[in-house]
């Protein structure tokens, strides 16, 4: 070998041999539109230790309406992420309120919200635990919010929760605090009420060679609660529910496909589920007087896939006078349900029917049945239906009839409804449409005409809504939306405008203003034998409310790394909406409100809460793909997130990815 080629030759070597350092990712990916200014120096002490981030928000406002109210708000938010301990997510709120009403008497008072999180935490032997405290909702075994026709409700609660699970077949949870409710606009409270709630409970899975089973039990003891009766009494109320089911191949299946999707939702497959819950009740009535008032219940719920069809079926029987926690349970109540889907790329028929009877023979029985159907001419066109019909108790029929359209223009959907009732008759025609627009900004309108007899009184209504958002510059952001309805005995128009200025890096201004003016217009829907219809006129109304936010937030840190990955070091953000999706088409239309204190978790370790408006956010998460969760314990019943499982988000560097989550009603 020549002199020259040894010598290269070792020259190699020597390099391989010397350690390589790491060089700094440095993003080289320009967005469109104005650029922020280039950062001349770094504070690399910032860019060591645990990810962490903090917001602390002063929050002023405003209302005017039967009397002048004052608030000013301080909150502080903050996460710490640890490669041994979990992530922990903090967030507390403050509120001072001043009244002051029309014959100028003074008063005041104030609120609070405040929680904490510590969620993955790994422990000895597998081992993962969640702890949290502040205001909270009490924790359920898995199987108590199931996809049967009847759960468990959850309580407010201010206090402690935790939660110890072990993979995915083991779980023990316990929630100990006082009973509450949510308050306040804005800046939200708790407003915690007397007494004491325990909840203590678990699951067990025991897997088989295909499927396997579960079983879970929860307990409950509230002491010294309001009685439901008579608030000014006191009220003592223990249960216990438990369940058990079981997952495998059906009877009359050789076997189960393959696929990414639950066992049961493969044809082949079959789920059973047995539930059973007893509870009593002790009121003082003073003197040494006691009332007492038990009762017990149990349901079966199955459900199944065959080649063409996906189906469910249950029997409840519910005696009078159950109780949980510190809201009544759905009791007094027997019957049966039967739901059925069939879907190929084109159809898809949904059709549903139950019967119901009273235990005690206090009210009547009732049997409803829907069916409802999308078509998709082609990638353009899609046509829907709904058909619901409810004999025997409150008798009524309505149908509904849709067209979806997608132009350059974006999606616009017309829908037309048609009620018979008791009394009463109605028809409506509406209209919405969503934009497609550039990204950052959005806008859907809504509007309909509806026609309504009630008895010998004939009347005319126009309801309309607008919803959107724009970014003028890249930083200011601005939403609105504007609702109103004229005729039907009630006129009402409300709106709220918003606005959000990136000062810098650090800081923001946020400013808010809402409007009320007038009355909503009766309501009233055909609906499950589960949940009576209600129709109500809300009494007249004006009130106004102004809001401002300034908020300063910091993170440091970078992203540790589990062994044979690499931690990304660009970032961006997640936000979106949770709302009530009245139509149940997964989409948020312009009439549709948001659902506020829903908890959100990200990546089953960080947490947040959304607002009076149901929204939401996560900054600075780390860029790849993520998963959004909504904590069922927070939603109220009859409505379930039209997704229960993880939903994925891509997060793009220095992008906002929306991931919105529709609540629906049970069928």
């Amino acid at each position: 070998m020549r002199r020259g080629a040894r010598k290269a030759l070792c020259a190699c070597l020597l390099a391989l041999a010397l350690p390589v350092s790491a060089q700094p990712y440095i993003d080289k990916v320009l967005d469109d539109g104005p650029q922020p200014a280039l950062m001349l120096t770094q504070d690399l002490s910032r860019t060591v230790g645990w990810p962490r981030g903090w917001r602390v928000e002063y929050n002023l406002a405003t209302d005017d309406g039967i009397q002048r109210t004052t608030s000013q708000g301080l909150s502080v938010s903050g996460f710490l992420d640890t490669p041994n301990h979990g992530a922990l997510s903090i967030s507390a709120a403050m509120n001072k309120t001043g009244q002051r009403d029309a014959l100028s008497r003074e008063s005041g008072g104030a609120s609070h919200l405040w929680r904490v999180d510590q969620r993955m935490l790994p422990l000895e032997g597998g081992w993962m635990a969640n702890h949290s405290a502040g205001a909270l909702a009490s924790l359920q075994a898995p199987l108590a919010r199931g996809s049967g026709r009847i759960g468990l409700p959850s309580s407010p609660l201010e206090g402690v929760t935790a939660e110890y699970l072990h993979g995915a077949v083991t779980s023990i949870n316990a929630s100990l605090g006082r009973p509450g409710l949510y308050s306040g606009l804005g800046v939200n409270g708790f407003n915690p009420a007397r007494g004491r709630l325990l909840f203590v409970g678990g699951q067990q899975g025991l897997p088989g060679p295909t499927g396997g089973s579960s079983f879970a039990i929860q307990a409950f003891d509230a002491a010294g609660i309001a009685d439901s009766a008579d608030p000014a009494l006191d009220q003592t109320v223990r249960g216990l529910w438990s369940a058990w089911r079981w997952e495998g191949t059906a009877p009359w299946a050789d076997r189960i496909d393959n696929g990414p999707v639950a066992l049961w939702q493969r044809e082949g497959g079959l789920q059973v589920q047995t539930s059973a819950m007893t509870s009593r009740a002790t009121s003082e009535l003073g003197a040494g007087g006691q009332r007492q008032e038990s009762g017990s219940g149990a349901w079966i719920d199955a459900q199944w896939r065959s080649q063409w069809l996906q189906q469910a079926a249950g029997i409840f029987y519910l005696q009078p006078n159950l109780r949980w926690g510190s809201y009544n349970a759905i009791s007094d109540l027997r019957g049966g349900y039967w739901r059925g889907d069939v879907a190929s790329r084109r159809w898809q028929i949904s059709t549903s029917a139950e019967w119901t009877d009273s235990v005690s023979g206090a009210t009547g029985q009732n049997l409803f049945a829907n069916v409802s159907g999308r078509y998709r001419v082609d990638t353009r066109h899609s046509a829907f239906g709904t058909l619901a019909v409810r004999r025997l108790g409150a008798s009524g029929t309505s149908a509904q009839l849709g067209w979806e359209y997608l132009s350059d223009l974006g999606q616009t959907q017309w829908v037309a409804d048609v009620l018979r009732a008791t009394a009463r008759r109605s028809s409506r025609l509406g209209v919405d449409h969503t934009f497609l627009l550039s990204e950052g900004s959005s806008l859907a309108l809504s509007a309909a005409l509806e026609r309504i007899h009630n008895e010998d009184l004939e009347l005319r209504a126009v309801s309309w809504g607008i919803v959107g958002s724009t970014r003028p510059w890249s930083n200011v952001s601005i939403d609105a939306n504007l609702r109103g309805v004229q005729g039907g005995g009630a006129r009402q128009v409300n709106g709220t405008v918003g606005f959000a200025w990136t000062i810098d890096q650090r800081w923001s201004l946020l400013g808010q203003f809402s409007s009320i003016r007038g009355e909503d217009p009766e309501t009233f829907a055909l609906v499950s034998t589960l949940s009576q219809a209600a129709a109500a006129v809300t009494p007249v109304v004006s009130a106004r409310r102004v809001q401002f936010t300034l908020r300063y937030e910091d993170r440091a840190g970078a992203a540790f790394a589990p062994l044979g990955g690499a931690p990304g070091m660009g970032s961006g953000s997640i936000r979106g909406t949770v709302f009530f999706d009245a139509d149940s088409n997964g989409r948020r239309e312009a009439s549709e409100a948001g659902a506020p204190n829903i908890t959100v978790v990200l990546d089953r370790r960080f947490v947040t809460r959304t607002d009076a408006q149901g929204r939401y956010e996560f900054p600075w998460v780390v860029a790849g793909e993520h998963l959004l969760q909504v904590q069922t314990d927070n939603i109220p019943l009859p409505w379930n997130p039209a997704q229960r499982e993880p939903v994925a988000a891509s997060v793009v560097v220095r992008r906002i990815t929306t991931t919105d989550f529709a609540l629906q009603r049970e069928r």
